[in-house]
């Protein structure tokens, strides 16, 4: 499925306040698998189970993988920078323990994150045989102790989803389950109660 503006607009709604648990890269054929566990909820019926809201986002012909951890809050401009490998990419991922993402752009975000930070990166890893049509930012926190903050970004040409079971989730399907659980929030549906998520501003103008 081609990702349109307007697909891809729906996607960030989709992955709005997600937990990110894994994101493993594979050089040797151009592939990333990023692994979150969404809030969305269909249009009749109760709130998945943990199960039900897993989803892996599989990105194809990925052509470079950035990240920059620092020691410090994300708009920390004195916080130490700390290197590692691409193979460790994982492992620092979830050792932040699944914090959530949010922000509302995810997919082809403006430049502006990355243009601050300059070269305080910790890994720059471009993939020869890779495209670079479409980017996809996450982040990961934490304040648990000393704070630290990463900044992840991948390009990328295709992208396809699927569930916990190993099925493939249609786009589609699960922008629309994302925008169904938002509405919900902001209609006071009883059922997305509990996540402890407060609507503090008006509802995002593309859901």
């Amino acid at each position: 499925m081609p990702l349109s503006p307007d697909l891809l607009s729906g996607l960030d709604v989709a992955l709005n306040e997600a937990e990110l648990h894994h994101a493993r890269v594979r050089t040797d054929i151009a592939q990333a698998i990023i692994d979150l566990v969404v809030l969305t909820l269909p249009v009749d019926g109760p709130e998945p189970n943990l199960e039900g809201r897993i989803v892996s986002l599989h990105l194809y012909d990925v052509g470079r993988v950035m990240a920059s951890l620092r020691q410090g809050r994300w708009d920390d401009e004195t916080a130490e920078v700390t290197s590692f490998d691409l193979s460790e990419l994982d492992s620092v991922v979830a050792s932040f323990g699944a914090q959530p993402i949010y922000g509302w752009e995810f997919f082809d975000a403006p430049d502006t994150r990355w243009q601050r930070l300059g070269n305080r990166v910790s890994l720059d890893m471009t993939v020869a045989v890779g495209a670079r049509d479409h980017t996809l930012d996450l982040f990961q926190e934490s304040f648990a102790g000393r704070n630290r903050h990463m900044d992840i970004r991948l390009w990328f040409g295709e992208l396809r989803t699927f569930g916990h079971d190993g099925r493939e989730l249609d786009l589609e399907e699960v922008v629309a389950g994302g925008r169904c659980w938002w509405d919900a929030l902001y209609e006071g549906d009883p059922r997305v109660q509990g996540h402890g998520i407060v609507p503090a501003k008006p509802r995002n103008p593309d859901s």
